[in-house]
């Protein structure tokens, strides 16, 4: 090949040359003096005589000195030109450093947690609707199944208050289907509006009804069961197959005076814990006037609707000769409050009944 130029030979290696050659004060048998390679460079501005000079000895030196110079000019020769080495070297794609804070997707490493949100169920989450978590679905918007109690409002949710869930007026009810109410039960006030055994046969839960309104309690109904047309249970204590029922679950009942008759759960009845009967915590009729065989339900002690038969003929006779069951206002234990075995009462006699807010 024929001999390099200073054109493509840089000028930083003359230049190293001439550095390390003056710190040194040696002359090295393959190169001029320092006079002379200066003054060539000079004159020539990189031409013939100042590349003799720098390639007739083989191979650039390597001196600190020339290094040095090379940090401060890479890349140009004499002439402003671009070497072939010149080029900066690029960023090491293959770095593997621990400075590096590219991140890395997750779903590249299977570890796809912090990822709540996107709507798809990755792992550690137990569901994800995307742009509907947390806005009443079913998913949270940490992507957990809401459940009754966690203070998330779920679509299947009418509140939830966390831990301020309670049976307290106004609270949240446990199983988070509604606010707790308060309501009033109390016998109808007017004596003019009670029943004798014909209470219109299939329509008696209707009769008590307007019976209520005209004593005065607008919004009251009757809690009287025939089993058919109203129905509180099918199985004694149960709250089962109800039909047109006037009680509530979740709701604080009291008497006339205010005080708690009765606080239902998720089974709307009173007096009744897991499938139980127990003490009301007040009894009905604070008066204590009225006493056994007082009060018409149509129900036994268990909620179940007596048969037709034994009330007055399907609550439609007056006949001296029949007899109904009948219930103490002031009870509160045994079922009392519904039935008393020993009030049977003719159906001629006429009977108050409870009158429920509704």
């Amino acid at each position: 090949m024929g001999r390099r130029t200073l054109e493509t030979y840089p000028l930083t290696i003359t230049l190293g040359l001439l550095v390390a050659a003056s710190n040194s004060g040696c002359f090295a048998p393959n190169q001029m003096g320092g006079d002379t390679a200066s003054e060539t460079n000079g004159n020539n501005g990189g031409g013939q005589s100042g590349t003799e000079e720098g390639s007739s000895g083989g191979d650039p030196p390597t001196s600190s000195a020339a290094t040095g110079a090379t940090a401060e000019t890479t890349g140009m020769t004499a002439g402003g030109a671009e070497t072939e080495s010149g080029d900066p070297p690029g960023p090491d794609e293959t770095s593997t450093s621990e400075d590096n804070t590219t991140s890395v997707d997750p779903s590249e490493t299977g570890d796809r947690r912090g990822m709540c949100g996107d709507g798809s169920v990755d792992p550690g989450e137990d569901c994800d609707e995307g742009e509907l978590n947390g806005q009443g679905s079913v998913c949270t918007e940490l992507c957990t199944v809401n459940e009754c109690g966690d203070g998330l409002l779920a679509d299947d949710e009418s509140c939830d208050e966390g831990e301020g869930n309670g049976t307290g007026d106004g609270d949240c009810a446990p199983d988070c289907s509604r606010l707790v109410e308060t309501k009033t039960i109390q016998l109808n006030v007017l004596v003019s509006t009670n029943f004798a055994g014909n209470m219109g046969g299939d329509d008696a839960a209707q009769t008590l009804d307007q019976g209520c309104q005209d004593s005065g309690l607008p919004g009251y109904r009757a809690m009287f069961a025939d089993g058919v047309a109203r129905r509180a249970s099918q199985t004694p204590n149960t709250g089962d197959g109800q039909i047109d029922w006037v009680l509530q679950p979740w709701t604080r009942y009291v008497n006339n005076l205010g005080g708690v008759v009765w606080t239902t759960d998720d089974v709307a009845l009173l007096g009744v814990d897991d499938g139980a009967a127990v003490a009301l915590d007040a009894p009905i009729d604070t008066t204590g006037a009225f006493g056994v065989g007082s009060v018409v339900t149509g129900m036994t002690q268990g909620w179940v609707a007596h048969p037709a038969g034994s009330m007055c003929n399907g609550n439609s006779s007056t006949s001296p000769g029949n007899f109904r069951p009948a219930a103490d206002a002031s009870a509160t234990v045994n079922g009392g409050y519904l039935a008393d075995n020993a009030g049977a009462v003719n159906c001629m006699v006429a009977l108050k009944y409870y009158c429920v807010e509704q």
